[in-house]
């Protein structure tokens, strides 16, 4: 039995599977449909105009392929589906629309304003350009993707559309890294109070954090990296009482890190931070490391003062679970305290081109231990092998750095996609 002789058919799912070709036009004689769920398959070609005709459809799935081209503009004419059409259309019914992960093409059209009933639309990881539309009718709309694509011209009101965001109450999450949006971070995100994960890193966006951002009670994850923002990073971010993940890497921020941030009463649900590629100052505060933080970069700024000695011991054990820390590149002193052996989840550190840095000989020799396997305890050691020369025969010449984050970088929180890996950084 074929498909196109399934007239009352209403659902069909068959998501994550190795379908190839194209979608098949004679789906849109269906007028059946209430779902079509054919993400993560291997399907090119173009998205059929005849879909247009589904006018109950509520939840279109054709994410994770390779389908080209543009949206065919019947598609927003589906008054169920709630996309809707220049010519005014009311789309009373569509919540769910994801095409992620494709190679489509075109522009939003402005008709988009229309759609009353939007829960979650989803595009990241295509080609789509131009001006983001306003979304500020969709009362329902909770999660908005847009991440990796090539909206905005790197201009001053390339995020105008933010407005209208104010107007969707429900909105949870925003995914916009990896655009060409200029302009500055507008102050009314304040109003957005039900955000709970704001992406939009990866843009062209300048200026200062705007302080209204703090009023962001129930923010979870805050990523504005690989930006132009400057200035200092606000004094009270650590009123975001909810905020598990912070990452500001590769910016302009100047000046010394917000104490704050360490306030264990307001960010203690904080275990990701990343602050590395900007210019800040001053000492590592020592209230950040009361924190339970799992990864931790400050690498490649100017911070000072000596290197954290009271991590591990007495009050001072909030990193007990740390799994990864970057200090490289700062002009930190000091010595790596005996300590550190009460981090036992730690799996990397690394403190490439930190000059003045000494290891206390026990932990030189942990760390030769670890790497080489060998102990400065074994046999060639007794017979007046000194350091410098056990050194040179277990460590091979052509090893420079233990390790090399440019070797190893990851991009932390931010939408992760070559194709087909999309993970929006939750």
């Amino acid at each position: 039995m074929e498909l196109r002789s399934l007239n009352k058919l209403e659902y069909l799912l068959l998501r994550a599977n190795k379908l190839t070709g194209e979608v098949p036009a004679y789906l849109g004689n269906h007028s059946s449909f209430w779902a079509i769920t054919l993400g993560g398959n291997q399907l090119h070609g173009r998205i059929p105009n005849i879909f247009g005709g589904l006018k109950h459809l509520v939840f279109l799935d054709l994410a994770m392929n390779n389908l080209s081209g543009v949206i065919p503009m019947s598609i927003f004419n589906l008054s169920s589906l709630n996309t809707p059409s220049n010519k005014g259309f009311n789309l009373p019914s569509l919540k769910f629309f994801l095409i992620v992960g494709n190679q489509l093409t075109g522009k939003l059209p402005t008709s988009l304003i229309n759609s009353t009933s939007l829960m979650e639309f989803g595009i990241d990881a295509n080609n789509f350009m131009g001006e983001v539309p306003a979304f500020g009718s969709q009362k329902n709309l909770y999660w908005l993707g847009l991440a990796q694509n090539h909206f905005g011209n790197g201009m001053l009101d390339d995020l105008n559309f933010m407005y209208s965001l104010q107007n969707c109450t429900r909105l949870e999450q925003v995914i916009l890294e990896n655009n060409n949006l200029g302009g500055v971070l507008p102050k009314y995100i304040g109003n957005m109070s039900n955000l709970l994960r704001f992406y939009i890193g990866g843009n062209l966006i300048h200026g200062n954090i705007p302080t209204e951002i703090l009023q962001l009670d129930n923010l979870q994850v805050l990523s504005l990296k690989k930006n132009n923002f400057t200035g200092m990073i606000p004094e009270s971010s650590g009123q975001l009482r909810q905020l598990s993940r912070l990452h500001l890497h590769h910016n302009k921020f100047s000046r010394e890190i917000p104490h704050s941030l360490g306030n264990l009463t307001s960010c203690k649900f904080l275990s990701r931070l990343y602050l590395d590629g900007n210019q800040l100052s001053g000492p590592i505060p020592k209230e950040m490391l009361e924190l339970s933080l799992i990864e931790f970069d400050l690498s490649n700024n100017h911070l000072t003062g000596h290197f954290p000695v009271e991590i591990g011991t007495g009050n001072l054990t909030g990193l007990r679970n740390l799994i990864s820390m970057n200090l490289s590149y700062n002009n930190l002193s000091g010595e790596i305290p005996r300590s550190f052996d009460t981090l036992t989840s730690l799996m990397e550190l690394t403190l490439n081109m930190i000059q003045a840095l000494r290891f206390q000989p026990m932990e030189m020799f942990i760390a030769l231990e670890t790497l080489t396997g060998r102990s400065p305890t074994d046999e060639i050691f007794k017979v007046g092998l000194n350091l410098h020369d056990f050194v040179k025969r277990v460590i091979p010449e052509q090893v420079k750095d233990v390790s090399d984050p440019k070797l190893i970088y990851d991009e932390r929180g931010g939408l992760i996609s070559t194709k087909k890996q999309l993970s929006a950084s939750p």
